[in-house]
């Protein structure tokens, strides 16, 4: 007897279950791989399986290659589903182990039923143990020994899926064409295929990962920080060197991990990212290529801009303007892209809104006029002390507000206060000296924001507090 081939490779029609069917579908494939496991010293017990599946009026789809859609999307690995072929081999090793004339010609013409039934059903490779199970029955019934065969096919295919299993799709191919020469031309271009099958099979793994990866970092406030090892790996794709075919989905991965490599090196790479997010939508898969790396290319501008107004914070106004400036274009980069983006997928593309973000650079306070001339009626109030101390806390409320301040008006809050505090304290008799030591704190703010220390407009003693205080 032929035998039987564990890791069948059959060369067969192909099926997808979808996910309305899969729970029968994803039992029958374990209960077929029990009974393969079963036949060589159980193929009583293996035959009873075989028979409940071809039984089940769940099960439509028989002696095919199966895949069973897990969720959307996402596919199984092909299963061999071969229930009848198998049920075959299964009583051709009841033939084999029966000692009865009787009953060993009766198990061959149940397994030349079940063979016949699988050719029927379009599996032409089980033609050969059909002819051969023919031929054992007739010598059974005559009681003959039983012909000896000999089938290549079965070791050139072991040797073939071991190439498969190895991932070593060229070599497969060449295994082929070098060891196949005793193969129809028709089998053997279906080997050729399915070797590809396989192949395209493996890509598709690999890329179905690269997306859920791309999803995960992009919930990452900062994607582009992961480590080395952790980008390779998650990253990683069909090498050339092993692949023989390509998908348009392993094509955007490819782009999309070579332009996030460079922009985590310190090369420029955002307007690239962004080109092939827009390429991503034609993948389908309701925008999920887009989402994915959108987030990414929004977290990558979002930390730039936060970058850019961090750095303003302490600029003074030309480099503070030049900062800005790469800010609003950066932003009004991203906003076509966002239109673009939702011309093409209406309704899933975000709305992104840099508003925020820009509003974090620093401003320059326009209200110190105001401030001149609450400062100069205090001074000839009827109480100028109160009223210098809410000048005094006019300057804390606007050094305290929401907006952010650039240094140039931090900087002259700083000299307002000191003046204000200078004043207040000369009114009640205390020395510049003295005043110098209680001030010395903002005096020491002001150096930091190098700030000026002349201010003439309220004084000689203000000036000498001033001049004492560089």
């Amino acid at each position: 007897m032929t035998t039987l081939i564990v890791l069948l490779a059959m060369l067969q029609q192909e099926e997808t279950i979808g996910r309305a069917s899969k729970a029968p579908y994803q039992e029958a494939v374990r209960n077929c791989a029990r009974a393969v496991e079963l036949t060589k010293d159980a193929p009583a017990e293996a035959v009873d399986i075989l028979t409940r599946i071809i039984e089940s009026p769940k099960i439509k789809k028989v002696e095919c290659r199966l895949r069973i859609e897990i969720r959307p999307g996402t596919y199984s690995r092909k299963y061999d589903f071969f229930p009848h072929r198998f049920r075959g081999l299964a009583h051709l090793r009841q033939a084999e182990k029966a000692t009865n004339r009787e009953r060993k010609s009766g198990f061959l013409r149940q397994a030349e039923k079940d063979f016949e039934e699988s050719v029927r059903r379009g599996m032409n490779a089980s033609q050969t143990e059909l002819d051969q199970t023919r031929e054992k029955r007739k010598a059974a019934e005559k009681g003959e020994p039983a012909p000896t065969v000999t089938d290549p096919e079965p070791a050139f295919r072991n040797g073939w899926q071991a190439l498969l299993v190895k991932l070593a799709y060229p070599e497969a191919l060449r295994y082929i064409n070098q060891q196949g020469a005793f193969l129809s031309p028709a089998k053997k271009a279906r080997y050729i295929a399915d070797t590809e099958s396989e192949c395209r099979e493996a890509v598709n793994k690999r890329t179905t990962i690269f997306l859920l990866n791309l999803e995960r970092t992009g919930r990452m406030t900062r994607p582009l920080q992961i480590s080395r090892e952790t980008f390779e790996r998650d990253f990683a794709l069909l090498p050339d060197p092993i692949r023989i075919v390509t998908t348009p989905e392993h094509e955007w991965c490819e782009s999309v991990r070579q332009f996030l490599a460079d922009q985590r090196a310190g090369k420029e790479r955002i307007d690239a990212l962004l080109e092939e997010a827009l390429q991503g939508i034609s993948l389908g898969s309701k925008g999920r290529w887009f989402l994915a790396l959108e987030s990414i290319c929004y977290r990558i501008v979002e930390r730039e801009v936060q970058a850019l107004a961090a750095q303003a914070g302490n600029a003074l106004s030309p480099e503070r303007n030049r900062l800005q400036q790469t800010a609003r274009a950066r932003a009004g980069q991203w906003n076509k892209f966002g239109a673009r983006s939702q011309d093409k997928l209406p309704g899933v593309a975000p709305r992104r809104d840099f508003a925020a973000l820009l509003g974090e650079f620093p401003k320059d306070y326009d209200g110190f006029g105001a401030v001149e001339e609450a400062l100069r009626k205090s001074m000839s109030s009827e109480d100028p002390d109160r009223a210098l101390s809410a000048v005094e806390n006019i300057l804390l409320r606007i050094r305290d507000g929401e907006e952010r301040l650039s240094r140039e008006s931090r900087a002259e809050i700083l000299r307002y206060r000191i003046t204000v505090r200078g004043l207040r304290r000369f009114f009640v008799g205390r020395t510049v000296e003295e005043t110098v030591r209680e001030v010395s704190p903002l005096g020491a703010e002001l150096k930091k924001l190098e700030g000026s220390f002349t201010q003439d407009r309220f004084g000689p003693k203000i000036a000498r507090l001033f001049e004492q205080l560089r």
